[in-house]
C-alpha cells in the first residue's frame, strides 16, 4: 500500500501541473486563433441595418485593419452561394498598410448571408483555390436578413424623420424605415437596389462626391424614387440634384391655410404658428398638392423612377406628429407604394424571373447549327456500301487479304474523324452569344439588362473581361452542387473600373453564362424611340420614329392582347399603328402572335430567340397573365460586335437586342386626355380584412371585412375630367362583396352597379376617387379597373 501511494503522488502532481499550465496558456491560445491567426481585424456593415430585399443587390461594407508590422498585399475574397446555387467568389485586390484601416465595399446580389452560405478571407500574395486564405473576423462569415417590406432609406438631420410611415402597416401596407448617414449610400448604383425610396431631408448635398450623386441619379433612372424636402433647408438639400429637382428653390414663406394638406391627408391640421415652406417655381412634373399658388408637393418622372418634392420639412412639427402625414405620403409615393394585398394580387417577380428564363435563350447560339443529318447518313452509307466492299475486292485482286486487319481499322478511324470534323464544324472555335433588353422610358432614358454565354471547345479556364464595372450574376453549369465549396470555379474580379469573370475546370465543348442586371445607358449609346400621337377620324394612332443608333426589324405595337405590325424601321424612319381602345385582361401570347411557330419540324425556327424573349419580358410578373398593361413598342436588332474579351481576345459574337418603349400610361391627343385601366394604383386608407391570398392575376381570396381605397387622379389640377368608367374582371360576380363609391357632392357612399355621374360628383378636394369594398363572408374579389377621360385646362 505504501509503495502504491508513492507511485500515484508523482502522477497526480504532474497532471495538476499540466492542467495549471494549460489554463494559464488558454487566453493566449484563444487570442492567437482569432487575432494573430490572420493578423487582420474586420468590421462589417451589411445591407441597410442588416436588411436587404430578395434578389436585389446590397452592399457589404468592410473595414480591414492590418495588425501586423508588415504591409500585406493580396486579395479579399467573399465567397457566397448565389441564386443558382453557385459558389461565387467575389475577389478584390487590396494592399493593407500596417495599422491603417482600409474600407472596401463588396456587392451581394440579393442572397442571404449566414454561416452556411458564405466565407470571407484574405489571401496574402493572391487568391488561390487551395483554401489557404486567412479567415477574417471571429467567425469568418457575414450575416444578413431578408426583408419583405417596402424599404425607405432616410438621410436627414433628424434620424426620426419619416417614423410615421409604419403607421400605414395597420392599413395593409408593409413599410420599414431605415435612418442613414450620407456615407451609408454606396457609390455603385446597383447597391441601392434594396431601397424602394431614398429621402433626403434638410441636409446639405453640395459637398457629396460625384460618384455618390451619379449612383443615385442612375438608381432613379432605373426605377427608384427620390424625395427632396426640407422646408427652409430645401435649397441646400437639392443642390447636388439641381438638374433633377422638379422645383427650383426661391426662399421661404409661412403657410397659414392647411386646406390642401387636410384634404390629402384626411385629417385636420392646425397651424397656430404657421408652417414654414420653401417657395419655389415648378419647372417640371405634376403638382400633387397645391395651396393657393404654392405647390406643396410635386412629382416628376425621371427615366423609370420619379423625383418627389415636398415644400415642408416632415421631421418638424406639426408635420412630424400630424395624423394625416402617413396617408399624405402614401399618395405622394403611390406610383410604387401599394398595399400588400394589392401588390400580391397584381403579381410579382420582375427581373428575377427574367434571370431564370434567359438562361435557356442563351443556349440558342445562332452560329452553332445542328449538323446535316442526311449528310452524316450518306457518309455512313458510303462507308458501309461502297468503301468496305471495294476495299475487300481490291485486296482480293491484289492477294493482300491479310492487310485487312489494319486497313479496315485505319479507314474506320479516318471515316470517324471525318464525320466528327464535319459534325463539329460550328464548334471548333470560341464564340459568344449576348441577348439584351433595352427599355426606353417615356422621357427617353434607356436601361439595359441581359445575359451572355461563352462557348469554349477546349474547356479549362475561361475569362471574360469587361471594360466597365458591371453587376454580374453567374448561371450554374447544371452540375450537382451541395452548399458552399472552395474549388474557386466561379470568380468575379473587380477594380480599376473593369469587371472580370473567371470560370475554372470547364469541360470541353461547354457553355458558361452570366447575367447583367439593369444599368442606365448613356444617350449616345442607344439613342431613343420617339412616340407622338394623332387622332384620325376619331381613331387614336401612335407615330413611332426610330431615333436609336441602329436599324430595327419587326417593330410592333403590343396592346391589350393585340399585335399591330409597324414594319422595319431604319434609323430616322417613322411608322404608325392604331391604339386599341378597349381595356382587357387575360393571357396574352405575344411571342407566338408576332413570331408564329413553324408549321412543321422540318422548317427552321429562325425567330425562336425573339419569340421566347418576348414571352420572357411580358411574363416577368404574372406567369403569363397581364394586368391590362400599358401599350408598348417593341423592335429588334442584331449585330456581331465583340462586347468583351474572352481569354484576352475578341471572339466571334452573336448579339440580339430587344428594344422596348412603354407608351405613356396617360395618353393625350390634342386637348383630350385618356387614362386607361391600370394607370392608377390604389392607396389603402382603411382595412379590416384579416387574411387574403392572391392568384397573381388581379384576383384575391379574402376573409370577411372591409377596405377603403383611394385613386389619385393623374394631373388632377390640370385636367377637367368628364367621363368615368369602373369595370371588374368577370363582372364582380361575388354577391357577398359589395363595392361602393364615395359621392363627394352628397357626402355619401353609393353602391356601384348602375350608371355613373360625371367625375366631378365623385372627386374629393385632393383630386382623388374613393372606393369601398364590404365582404360579409370569405370569397373571391376582383380589383376594379378605372378609366377616365377629360379635357386639358388652359394655363
Amino acid at each position: 500500500m505504501r509503495g502504491e501511494r508513492t507511485y500515484r503522488q508523482p502522477f497526480f502532481a504532474r497532471a495538476a501541473l499540466a492542467l495549471i499550465v494549460f489554463l494559464l496558456a488558454w487566453p493566449a491560445l484563444a487570442v492567437h486563433a482569432d487575432g494573430e491567426g490572420s493578423g487582420i481585424s474586420l468590421q462589417s456593415t451589411i445591407g441597410y441595418q442588416g436588411s436587404y430585399k430578395d434578389g436585389r443587390w446590397y452592399p457589404a461594407r468592410l473595414i480591414l485593419t492590418n495588425d501586423t508590422e508588415d504591409t500585406l498585399k493580396g486579395d479579399l475574397v467573399l465567397s457566397y452561394i448565389n441564386g443558382d446555387n453557385v459558389t461565387t467568389n467575389s475577389v478584390v485586390p487590396l494592399e493593407l498598410p500596417p495599422g491603417s484601416p482600409v474600407q472596401v465595399t463588396v456587392g451581394v446580389p440579393g442572397v442571404i448571408l449566414n454561416k452556411d452560405s458564405n466565407r470571407i478571407a484574405f489571401y496574402e500574395g493572391g487568391y488561390n483555390d487551395k483554401g489557404t486564405g486567412k479567415q477574417l473576423g471571429e467567425r469568418g462569415y457575414l450575416d444578413s436578413r431578408n426583408s419583405l417590406s417596402y424599404m425607405i432609406g432616410v438621410v436627414s438631420r433628424d434620424p426620426d424623420t419619416f417614423n410615421f410611415m409604419p403607421q400605414l402597416n395597420q392599413k395593409g401596407y408593409d413599410i420599414a424605415v431605415y435612418p442613414l448617414k450620407p456615407e451609408d449610400l454606396p457609390d455603385e448604383t446597383e447597391l441601392l437596389d434594396s431601397l424602394d425610396v431614398i429621402v433626403i431631408n434638410d441636409i446639405p448635398t453640395g459637398d457629396w462626391s460625384e460618384s455618390r450623386v451619379q449612383a443615385i441619379r442612375d438608381w432613379v433612372i432605373r426605377g427608384g424614387t427620390l424625395v427632396l424636402s426640407g422646408g427652409a433647408g430645401y435649397e441646400q438639400t437639392s443642390r447636388a440634384f439641381a438638374e433633377l429637382a422638379p422645383v427650383v428653390a426661391g426662399g421661404t414663406s409661412q403657410l397659414t391655410s392647411a386646406l390642401a394638406l387636410e384634404s390629402a391627408g384626411g385629417e385636420s391640421l392646425a397651424l397656430p404658428n404657421g408652417l414654414t415652406v420653401s417657395n419655389g417655381k415648378a419647372v417640371r412634373g405634376t403638382a400633387i398638392v397645391v395651396e393657393g399658388e404654392v405647390p406643396l408637393a410635386v412629382s416628376a418622372e425621371q427615366g423609370f423612377g420619379q423625383i418627389v418634392y415636398a415644400a415642408f420639412d416632415p421631421s418638424l412639427e406639426p408635420m412630424a406628429s400630424w395624423a394625416g402625414s402617413s396617408l399624405l405620403w402614401a399618395k405622394l409615393l403611390s406610383d410604387t407604394l401599394m398595399p400588400t394585398s394589392v401588390n400580391a394580387a397584381m403579381g410579382s417577380g420582375g427581373y428575377l424571373n427574367q434571370y431564370w428564363q434567359l438562361n435557356n435563350i442563351l443556349d440558342l447560339f445562332p452560329s452553332i447549327k445542328q449538323p446535316e443529318l442526311l449528310l452524316l447518313i450518306a457518309m455512313l452509307g458510303i462507308y458501309i456500301l461502297v468503301i468496305a466492299p471495294m476495299l475487300y475486292i481490291v485486296l482480293a485482286k491484289a492477294d493482300r487479304r491479310e492487310w485487312a486487319w489494319w486497313l479496315i481499322p485505319v479507314l474506320s478511324i479516318v471515316m470517324g474523324v471525318t464525320v466528327f470534323f464535319i459534325g463539329s464544324g460550328d464548334k471548333r472555335s470560341v464564340m459568344s452569344h449576348t441577348v439584351e433588353i433595352v427599355e426606353i422610358s417615356g422621357d427617353g432614358h434607356a436601361v439595359i439588362s441581359g445575359g451572355t454565354g461563352i462557348f469554349t471547345p477546349a474547356g479549362g479556364t475561361v475569362t471574360a473581361l469587361f471594360d466597365e464595372a458591371k453587376p454580374i450574376r453567374f448561371y450554374g453549369d447544371n452540375g450537382m452542387r451541395n452548399g458552399l465549396n472552395s474549388n474557386g470555379h466561379y470568380q468575379l474580379w473587380s477594380g480599376n473600373a473593369e469587371t472580370k469573370a473567371v470560370w475554372k475546370g470547364v469541360p470541353y465543348w461547354s457553355t458558361r453564362k452570366l447575367w447583367t442586371d439593369r444599368q442606365a445607358a448613356a444617350a449616345e449609346e442607344t439613342g431613343t424611340l420617339d412616340v407622338s400621337y394623332k387622332v384620325d377620324n376619331g381613331t387614336s394612332k401612335a407615330i413611332v420614329t426610330n431615333n436609336t443608333t441602329v436599324d430595327l426589324t419587326d417593330v410592333y405595337l403590343l396592346a391589350q392582347g393585340s399585335s399591330t405590325s409597324i414594319g422595319d424601321l431604319k434609323k430616322g424612319e417613322s411608322g404608325e399603328a392604331v391604339l386599341p381602345s378597349i381595356p382587357a385582361q387575360g393571357y396574352y401570347y405575344y411571342g407566338g402572335s408576332v413570331f408564329p411557330h413553324p408549321m412543321n419540324n422540318r422548317q427552321v425556327d429562325e425567330h425562336r430567340r425573339q419569340r421566347e424573349l418576348l414571352d420572357m419580358y411580358f411574363n416577368r410578373f404574372n406567369n403569363g397573365v397581364l394586368q391590362a398593361q400599358q401599350p408598348v413598342i417593341v423592335g429588334f436588332s442584331e449585330d456581331h460586335a465583340s462586347q468583351y474579351l474572352v481569354d484576352g481576345a475578341k471572339v466571334q459574337s452573336d448579339n440580339l437586342r430587344m428594344w422596348i418603349k412603354e407608351l405613356e400610361p396617360v395618353i393625350q391627343t390634342g386637348g383630350r386626355v385618356h387614362v386607361p385601366a391600370g394607370a392608377m394604383s390604389p392607396i389603402m386608407t382603411s382595412n379590416t380584412i384579416q387574411s387574403y391570398s392572391s392568384y397573381g392575376d388581379g384576383t384575391m381570396q379574402i376573409s370577411a371585412g372591409e377596405m377603403e381605397m383611394e385613386y389619385l387622379l393623374p394631373n388632377g389640377y390640370g385636367v377637367a375630367y368628364d367621363k368615368l368608367d369602373i369595370n371588374f374582371v368577370n363582372g364582380n360576380s361575388n354577391p357577398n362583396a359589395v363595392w361602393s363609391i364615395w359621392q363627394e357632392s352628397t357626402g355619401q357612399w353609393v353602391e356601384l352597379g348602375g350608371s355613373l355621374e360625371a367625375p366631378a360628383a365623385y372627386l374629393t378636394p385632393a383630386q382623388s376617387i374613393r372606393l369601398k369594398m364590404v365582404s360579409t363572408s370569405e370569397g373571391m374579389i376582383w380589383m376594379p379597373q378605372l378609366t377616365l377621360e377629360g379635357e386639358v385646362l388652359q394655363p
